[in-house]
């Protein structure tokens, strides 16, 4: 069994995020694929919603393609504190024993993916598989890791971005990264104001 495990904020959950999800399936023909929401990202600050408002901001997005086989993992919120993807992957593992595991994220990790919590595990227990997030030089990949590129043009989108607009007064109905169910909660609970 393959499974991917799609980890991040998703504070908001966004159209680049569903084209992630999307082209992972197709390419690599996963078995399963967990979006894996953070409870606190320990190299990211998450903005200032709380995790139930992401996780149905998340939900909704997911109803809205069922084409796309997808679930949402709720183990890092569930646990609390600091998200550590080892913990989450051992958590997975301890569910799916015979599985392989991927990890899926911007290339914008590699940097500091060997300082990740017990790194020289996680490099034995997961592949990676990271997208671009910017035009320009490709990442020195982090020796010791099994990573490969998702062949996906550059995501337009990011989540930072979206909170930025919103507080600058742009209405969530107005900005074309969002999809029309998450702009409509955002709207109607007057989050990222």
């Amino acid at each position: 069994m393959k499974i991917a495990l799609f980890g991040g904020s998703f504070d908001p959950v966004h159209k680049g995020h569903l084209a992630i999800a999307e082209e992972a399936c197709r390419c690599c023909r996963f078995d399963r694929f967990f979006f894996v929401p953070a409870a606190l990202s320990p190299f990211k600050h998450l903005g200032t919603v709380s995790a139930d408002f992401r996780l149905k901001m998340l939900e909704d997005a997911l109803k809205g393609v069922p084409d796309l086989p997808v679930e949402i993992d709720r183990s890092e919120i569930d646990r609390g504190g600091l998200s550590f993807s080892i913990d989450t992957i051992r958590s997975v593992r301890n569910r799916f024993p015979e599985a392989s595991v991927t990890w899926i994220a911007g290339d914008d990790i590699l940097p500091d993916l060997p300082r990740w919590k017990e790194a020289d595990e996680l490099s034995r227990v997961s592949d990676f598989l990271v997208f671009r997030r910017t035009e320009g030089k490709i990442p020195v990949f982090p020796n010791g890791f099994r990573i490969r590129f998702l062949e996906i043009a550059p995501v337009p989108y990011s989540s930072s971005e979206i909170r930025r607009q919103i507080a600058a007064g742009i209405p969530p109905t107005a900005i074309s990264g969002l999809l029309p169910v998450t702009a409509a909660f955002i709207e109607k609970e007057g989050l990222y104001r």
